[in-house]
């Protein structure tokens, strides 16, 4: 069996800092479901977050999915996410599953002009 998945909160500064650990794949589910639920509904942690990824030992689809959901989670109370740290043979995963977040797509473009024009308008 994989190493046990991990994920827990630190209070940093004006941050939440989730410490991201061992194996984060569908093998997991049950435990990641779990560990992510209880992060997510935590009063505490409502407020910009960084995803520590560097001890993540394996990541695959459903794992990346869930650092998705995560992160839509944090977008729907008005917080900002970051993920630091993972290793470089992950972040092709990452770009597959959610491309106009790539800083060089030209969606993520796209998302930045529409959004920088929706929020001019909106002050106006």
């Amino acid at each position: 069996m994989a190493d046990m998945p991990l994920l827990r909160a630190e209070t940093a500064d004006e941050e939440i800092r989730l410490m991201a650990a061992g194996a984060w794949t569908a093998a997991n589910a049950a435990e990641l479901e779990r560990r992510m639920e209880a992060v997510a509904s935590d009063a505490s942690t409502a407020r910009p977050a960084v995803v520590d990824m560097r001890a993540i030992e394996q990541l695959d689809t459903y794992g990346a999915l869930l650092l998705e959901r995560l992160s839509r989670a944090w977008a729907g109370r008005g917080q900002t996410m970051r993920v630091v740290a993972l290793a470089d043979r992950y972040q092709g995963l990452l770009c597959e599953l959610h491309p106009s977040t790539h800083p060089g797509s030209k969606i993520a473009a796209r998302q930045q002009f529409v959004t920088a024009h929706v929020t001019f308008l909106c002050r106006t």
